[in-house]
């Protein structure tokens, strides 16, 4: 619709005052040739939306504005931090909206989880420093009664100071997620548990041992840990780990079963896996 945007050797030759997407995501969707076709690409490799939101981002013109609505896998993905990388780098104030499917889709038959993205691309200098510029909602979810009321007025906050890393709440391992957390109050709960030196990979023993928590992966909702192995129950996704001692693994499994750990769940995973990263991070004080 737009040759001058496909100019020769990769160059453009208009910019754009807006831009507003819908793209697609999962992997292969490129199918054959995929890698030499993204190999420019900063996030190569990465889910195809990724790709799609770094072309974007790239065409706007300097104070152009952005919009996306966008799989929510930009959020929980470990493997997307490039993608936070750029918004940070490219826009002023990246505001994220972030819906779950359940018990209601945004869009009607459409269950996945989505976020509508918007910012304006911000020119910055080679010396000038990045401020605090991306900010989240809550993992919001609504049903059919309170859907107006749940989609106005949605509330952002600063993600600064409270990704997830592998060591914890604003810590420097890997990288894992970035909050989804909108309110003053779940704000002040995730800086509690931020407060808290330890977790619960402190408490895990790198070995096998006689005390353990069986945790399963996925369900599409959440799936509280057993202490004992259920007999008969063999889900493909079951995965134990392991503590030195039995205080030590009861201690674990009422963190993971409370209604707090249900909170940073929601706030840092997708509603459906429990992943390892997530346990791994959970404070737990000794």
């Amino acid at each position: 619709e737009f040759p001058e945007a496909r100019a020769a050797e990769g160059a453009t030759e208009v910019e754009f005052d807006i831009i507003v997407g819908n793209p697609p995501y999962g992997g292969g969707v490129l199918g054959y040739g995929e890698e030499t076709l993204t190999e420019p690409y900063i996030t190569s490799g990465l889910d195809i939306v990724a790709l799609f939101i770094e072309r974007q981002l790239s065409l706007l013109d300097d104070d152009g504005y952005f919009g996306n609505v966008a799989s929510l896998k930009i959020a929980f993905d470990a493997d997307m931090e490039p993608v936070i990388d750029l918004f940070r780098e490219k826009l002023d104030k990246t505001e994220i909206s972030c819906f779950a499917k359940r018990p209601r889709c945004v869009f009607e038959g459409v269950e996945v989880r989505i976020a509508l993205i918007t910012g304006q691309i911000d020119i910055k200098q080679d010396d000038e420093e990045i401020e605090e510029n991306i900010h989240t909602s809550e993992f919001i979810r609504f049903n059919e009664e309170d859907r107006n009321e749940r989609l106005h007025g949605l509330e952002h906050r600063s993600i600064d100071d409270y990704i997830l890393y592998e060591d914890g709440i604003d810590g420097s391992d890997n990288y894992v997620a970035i909050p989804k957390h909108g309110t003053e109050r779940i704000e002040g709960i995730i800086q509690k548990l931020k407060e808290i030196d330890e977790n619960i990979l402190d408490r895990k023993s790198s070995n096998e041992t006689d005390h353990a928590i069986w945790r399963r992966e996925g369900q599409d909702y959440f799936v509280a840990p057993h202490y004992d192995r259920i007999s008969g129950y063999n889900p493909r996704e079951l995965r134990p780990f392991y503590f030195e001692s039995e205080l030590e693994a009861r201690t674990a499994f009422l963190g993971i079963c409370s209604s707090l750990f249900y909170l940073y769940w929601c706030v840092y995973a997708d509603q459906y896996h429990v992943n390892l990263s997530h346990v791994n991070a959970f404070p737990l004080p000794h």
